[in-house]
This record gives structure tokens, sequence and C-alpha cells, in this order.
């Protein structure tokens, strides 16, 4: 069954970038943190949920813990105080580039067992799973939101 593929895919894929991410002190949501706010600094953290798929409190608790270890920041929003913009701090700059080398090497032995043409073939068809499943579910919706009550992306 496919949604049991698809969980099989994420919780062992996760559990082994956790495990290649050991020696710097990170796991993978983290890791994806930094990398999406060296990609896009000042995004807020609505946005990096998004790429997380965490809810508001586990994504608080990560940037939390990225604050305690000098790696990232929360500022004010310049047009609106009630808004917080993430930056990485120079620490977190540092790591980006080390971040994308054990991505691309995490990438490397889940597909490794693919050629070239079905790796591409793969690309093609999840990307159009993907995009069909979004357009199913409207895009990202929240669970609470259509009980009427927001909050978690899912």
């Amino acid at each position: 069954m496919l949604v049991c593929e698809i969980s099989v895919l994420e919780k062992f894929g996760m559990e082994l970038l956790d495990r290649e991410l050991l020696d710097l002190g990170l796991n993978w949501q983290e890791m994806v943190a930094i990398l999406v706010l060296d990609q896009v600094p000042g995004a807020e953290q609505a946005f990096l949920g998004q790429f997380l798929q965490r809810d508001k409190g586990n994504v608080s608790r990560t940037l939390s813990g990225l604050e305690a270890r000098g790696l990232v920041v929360r500022k004010g929003h310049p047009e609106d105080r009630r808004r917080k913009i993430l930056v990485l701090e120079e620490k977190g700059k540092v790591l980006a580039p080390l971040l994308r080398e054990i991505m691309g090497a995490w990438e490397e032995k889940v597909l490794g067992c693919l050629s070239a043409r079905e790796r591409k073939l793969y690309e093609e068809l999840n990307g159009k799973v993907t995009r069909g499943i979004l357009d199913q579910s409207g895009g990202l919706v929240s669970r609470e939101k259509d009980k009427g009550k927001g909050g978690r992306k899912a």
C-alpha cells in the first residue's frame, strides 16, 4: 500500500539521516531549518514549518534548540512587531555547506539502488504524485483548520 511505503520512507529515511548528523549534534529537522534559512534569510516560522511538516510547537522547539547553540536568531519583523523573522548566525552559515554535502551523500545512499535512468524516472513520478496529493488536498492544508481550529500544517 502506498501509504505504508510513504511511512517507511519517512520513518527510516529520517532515522538514517539523523545518524548521519549525529556527530554534528543535529537532527534532520534542525538541518532542514538551517538549509532553508541559508536559502531564504529572514523567513518566518510558518514558512519554515511548511518544509518541516511539523506543528508550530515542534518548529518553535527546533528553533529554540538552534538558538541555544548560537546557530539561529529570531528577530523582530521590520514592519510588524508581532511577527518574527529567522536569521542564521555565523555558526549556522558556516555549517550550511557541510549540511548540503551530508544531504547529498544521504540522497546517494537512499537512491543508490537506482540506475541513472531509474533515478530520473523516480524523481519525475515522485514529483507528479506529490503535486497530485497537493492538488487533491488543496495545497498545504491544516488538519485543525479543516475542523475549525487552525494550526498544524499537514
